[in-house]
């Protein structure tokens, strides 16, 4: 995956911003007004963030553009910070449907090759320290549009936690789950530690491709409380407590987490208020009796097995259990 800088300073990049990425662009505008047919069937949802770079002189920015895949990452620039960021969806080149959006420069060039993104957040990245991290002079600001190799793209991935997605990001384009799986695993395998390297943010290196491995596609199953919910209210809950776990291999193992949602099952197994015994059976400990309201949603437990306890992860679970 490829990290794109795209600069967004000056007043049509401005304007533009506001009308195709703030506002989005409904997929019927996008049908009516395009010419490439081939993305039409792509376009399940109503509306999309969209964006395009000009050929540039001599199609400098067409061919940086033609490195660009789904699943990478699109980071916004302007005044002296990385102020969005968002995946890219679907990369397509379309002049007709760029001139409706955006118009065309003084020199009759529009913007051209297009991409449509998905989960645009906020983001406060000073240019400062992205200059530090690249070794850049301490005067360099985004121009133009840029794209980076894989193994700078994975420096500033980490470097600045771009990683924290809900939709496929390590497994983009995977055709089966036999496919997806196995790209977790070999992600997983290429990890020489799991602790971050980052100086600016802490964290567990291995958590999203754990937490990719178990979604489904756009939605989950919770292990405790069985409830299948939207992917943005499940994490990858640690069986084993991390922090006890000092060997490198067992916190790359899939089956040390499962997948639990963010409607009180994290944390009540977090924090051992309800835990899983030998035979798979979810237990309330005895701290959560002293509580009525939480006596009351324990219910929603009561008869229920843990979906993830079996013959790989039960070791997992006796180690936590011991703790209990």
């Amino acid at each position: 995956m490829r990290v794109h800088l795209v600069p967004c300073g000056d007043k049509t990049a401005r304007s533009n911003y506001v009308n195709t990425i703030e506002n989005r662009v409904a997929s019927q505008r996008i049908r009516t007004h395009s010419t490439n047919s081939g993305l039409f069937s792509s376009l399940a949802n109503d509306e999309y963030a969209c964006w395009g770079v000009t050929n540039g002189k001599r199609d400098v920015n067409l061919n940086q553009w033609r490195n660009m895949n789904v699943g990478d990452i699109c980071l916004m620039y302007r005044e002296k910070r990385f102020f969005s960021a968002g995946k890219i969806i679907l990369p397509f080149k379309d002049q007709r449907l760029a001139k409706h959006l955006w118009s065309t420069k003084d020199d009759g060039s529009t913007w051209e090759n297009m991409f449509l993104i998905d989960e645009l957040k906020e983001v406060s990245i000073p240019i400062a320290n992205f200059n530090r991290l690249m070794s850049y002079k301490p005067n360099f600001v985004v121009q133009s549009y840029r794209v980076f190799p894989e193994d700078l793209s994975q420096k500033i991935i980490e470097e600045f936690d771009l990683i924290d997605w809900n939709t496929p990001f390590f497994t983009a384009g995977c055709k089966t789950e036999q496919d997806r799986k196995q790209r977790i695993q070999e992600q997983l395998s290429k990890l020489d530690q799991t602790d971050t390297k980052s100086t600016v943010s802490k964290r567990r290196v291995e958590q999203q491709m754990l937490r990719e491995f178990h979604l489904g596609k756009l939605e989950t199953q919770c292990s405790l409380c069985h409830q299948v919910l939207p992917n943005e209210l499940i994490v990858a809950g640690h069986i084993w407590e991390r922090h006890r776990i000092q060997d490198d291999q067992i916190r790359k193992d899939p089956d040390i987490v499962m997948p639990v949602c963010k409607l009180g099952c994290d944390e009540l197994f977090e924090k051992g208020f309800i835990v899983v015994d030998q035979t798979g059976q979810i237990v309330t400990a005895e701290k959560l009796s002293k509580s009525h309201a939480l006596r009351n949603f324990s219910k929603l437990y009561d008869g229920k097995k843990c979906l993830h306890h079996n013959g790989k992860t039960g070791k997992f679970f006796e180690e936590r259990y011991k703790q209990s």
